[in-house]
């Protein structure tokens, strides 16, 4: 089974006032509909929301199928800090060893060093687009 996971970042696909930006949706649809890619969230919003209610709001927005968000990464502390957001998602790597290719998809600079062949900077503004889209694709084969 060659399972391929986007960890996304919801600033890639919406703006601060979180509506949604059609066409970092629609590039955002084509990278799972050419990987068969699933979702697995990372954005902020996980620590004041759960699975249910992110899906529930991505569906309203008929961003994507809810059936192809799969997981969050989970917010972990050290000393009451949150553990920063590239070192949640190897933790999460290392709870699913058979994710095989995966892709981080994030406005802010946020990966390890193992991580850095899979990730690509999003510009906020405009979303996932054109160069980033090309790129994800490339990492996800």
């Amino acid at each position: 089974m060659n399972t391929k996971i986007i960890f996304l970042d919801l600033d890639c696909i919406f703006r601060e006032d979180h509506k949604p930006m059609k066409d970092a949706i629609y590039c955002l649809n084509e990278l799972i509909r050419l990987t068969d890619a699933k979702i697995v969230i990372t954005s902020s919003l996980r620590i004041e929301k759960s699975l249910s209610q992110l899906v529930a709001q991505l569906s309203c927005t008929h961003t994507f199928p809810s059936v192809q968000v799969v997981g969050m990464t989970d917010v972990v502390y050290h000393n009451e800090l949150e553990i920063p957001r590239g070192a949640e998602i190897e933790i999460y790597l290392n709870e699913h060893p058979e994710i095989e290719k995966y892709v981080i998809l994030d406005d802010e600079l946020i990966p390890m060093l193992s991580q850095a062949d899979h990730f690509v900077q999003v510009n906020s503004k405009i979303g996932l687009s054109g160069e980033g889209f090309r790129e994800a694709l490339r990492i996800l084969g």
